[in-house]
């Protein structure tokens, strides 16, 4: 049992039936979910009630959309219908880019706030990724996710020098994607990462550890 590391099991289904059967695979290794709603075929108000009753451990909304790495096509205006619709749902946590518009219009009474911050090409500098992060506290969040694509074993150094900079506030998940990044998901949350990403067996992302693989990283 990964009792040790807070993490975040990733369901990434179509469907009600299978993502039911998914948490029922990785819900005693898991401390939080985070539903990709991007990834289910046909979102709808009904639909995320139900998957919220079935999720008893904290979970994090996710509707990421295409040119941020994932699936969602629609408007803005749907966008923020569905991130109302899980807040109404109690969903703790609400993911949202940090330039999404909907930040503007987000209810902090409801859900949690995440700002997420991707670069999928490479890991800014140290300045830079400071910089980054002011950027996301100005907006108030209550946690601020970075990840960057890790392309040389000095990214990981930055994202790790990174991590320590913010050890206190406890509110920064920092990721590094990509092969070489594989590091980063097992022992970031060592150095003060809220929490780290793991998936069951359907790998969405470069880099990606599995909950078996990750057994492996229990100090």
């Amino acid at each position: 049992m990964l009792s040790k590391l807070p993490i975040c099991t990733i369901l990434a289904e179509t469907d009600l039936a299978k993502t039911r059967a998914l948490v029922a695979k990785v819900e005693k290794d898991s401390t939080f979910f985070e539903l990709r709603a991007d990834f289910l075929s046909n979102l709808n108000e009904e639909l995320i009630y139900s998957l919220k009753k079935i999720l008893k451990l904290p979970t994090i909304f996710t509707l990421r959309d295409i040119e941020n790495g994932g699936q969602f096509a629609g408007s803005n205006a749907e966008k923020l219908n569905f991130y109302r619709q899980a807040a109404d749902a109690s969903y703790e946590y609400l993911d949202l880019e940090l330039d999404s518009p909907l930040i503007d219009v987000f209810d902090r009474k409801k859900s949690k706030l995440l700002l997420s911050y991707h670069n999928f090409s490479k890991t800014p500098s140290l300045a830079q990724l400071r910089s980054i992060i002011a950027t996301a506290q100005a907006k108030n969040p209550d946690l601020i996710k970075i990840a960057t694509f890790v392309n040389q074993t000095t990214d990981l150094q930055v994202l790790a020098k990174l991590l320590l900079d913010h050890q206190v506030s406890k509110q920064l998940i920092v990721v590094g994607m990509g092969e070489l990044g594989k590091p980063s998901r097992a022992f970031f949350p060592y150095l003060g990462s809220f929490l780290t990403y793991a998936v069951f067996n359907n790998k969405i992302a470069s880099g990606q550890l599995s909950l078996l693989e990750m057994q492996k990283y229990v100090f």
